[in-house]
């Protein structure tokens, strides 16, 4: 579950200085993206199995191993309806808290500000591609974090604050794992 910026196609639709846009092609692909890797891609089988049960309404068999971080993540994000696995594993609704989506919203206004103050020292050398996208990168994992502990989502049900363990009712926000496990991983 991640966001993901491609800082040339992002200049390109918002700068129309063809100097700059050529000098940034022969830097070679730029892009990084944020949020949480899928390691034991239960987050992708999961929502393969989303999309069967939409397709033939029949129940899915469970996942059969734990949960990944960005699986939780997109669970929270895109929320999920109740039902059962086939083995009859009931799970409750969870409504969707989109803070991806305020994440990316938040950065995309944040990138004209951005480009301004760091491209040219780019692309003069005195910063380098890495280094660049590393800044990147540390921005919009900022922005989901931040999404994460101040948006306006809809509040916990009273059963979800009882069952918690460390108490409070912040939604999105339980052990703190979640929230400081956002990274980001530059593309090459």
């Amino acid at each position: 579950m991640s966001i993901r910026f491609d800082i040339l196609r992002h200049i390109c639709s918002s700068n129309n200085d063809m100097q700059v846009i050529m000098e940034l092609k022969k830097l070679g692909k730029m892009s990084v993206r944020a949020g949480w890797v899928d390691g034991n891609v239960t987050a992708s089988e999961a929502y393969a199995h989303l999309m069967e049960k939409k397709a033939t309404g029949k129940d899915q068999p469970a996942l059969g191993r734990p949960v990944s971080l960005a699986l939780i993540a997109r669970t929270l994000n895109y929320g999920r309806e109740p039902g059962q696995t086939i083995s009859g594993h009931k799970y409750g609704r969870i409504p969707a808290r989109p803070f991806m989506q305020l994440a990316e919203k938040k950065m995309a206004e944040k990138m004209p500000e951005i480009l301004k103050a760091y491209l040219p020292g780019m692309l003069s050398g005195k910063m380098s591609k890495t280094a660049f996208l590393e800044m990147l990168g540390s921005r919009m994992a900022g922005e989901i974090k931040d999404a994460m502990t101040n948006g306006q989502w809809t509040p916990l049900s009273p059963n979800t604050v009882k069952r918690r363990r460390h108490g409070g009712s912040q939604p999105l926000i339980d052990t703190g794992t979640l929230r400081l496990s956002v990274s980001f991983e530059i593309e090459k």
